[in-house]
């Protein structure tokens, strides 16, 4: 919870350690893992959110439609394409009803 304090007042030199012990703690933290991926992106650190996000989609598939629009999202700024479309067409079938999802989809698979 610390570590999500000091994001909100947006200190991310004191959250970020805050974070990395509550993942030592407890490995599979979905917040905790999300919160790091959020400062890794907020801090333009792309291969590191992207780190967190996986994690993320691995063992908390269903917790957040929001994680696969963002993991997608920067597969998109960093041209991995295919990684975004699979991603995107996982989580249509996830969460059926998200709109956000289907747009990035179609977004993704222009031009084909």
């Amino acid at each position: 919870m610390l570590g999500d304090y000091y994001l909100a007042g947006k200190e991310l030199d004191k959250a970020l350690p805050c974070l990395q012990k509550a993942i030592e703690t407890d490995p599979y933290s979905y917040w905790a893992r999300y919160r790091l991926a959020t400062l890794f992106e907020t801090k333009n650190d792309r291969d590191e959110a992207i780190k967190q996000y996986e994690f993320v989609v691995k063992y908390a598939y269903d917790r957040d439609p929001d994680i696969y629009v963002k993991l997608a999202a920067l597969y998109k700024a960093a041209g991995r394409m295919d990684d975004a479309k699979t991603l995107l067409a996982k989580g249509m079938r996830m969460f059926s009803t998200n709109t956000e999802i289907y747009r990035l989809y179609r977004e993704v698979n222009v031009g084909e």
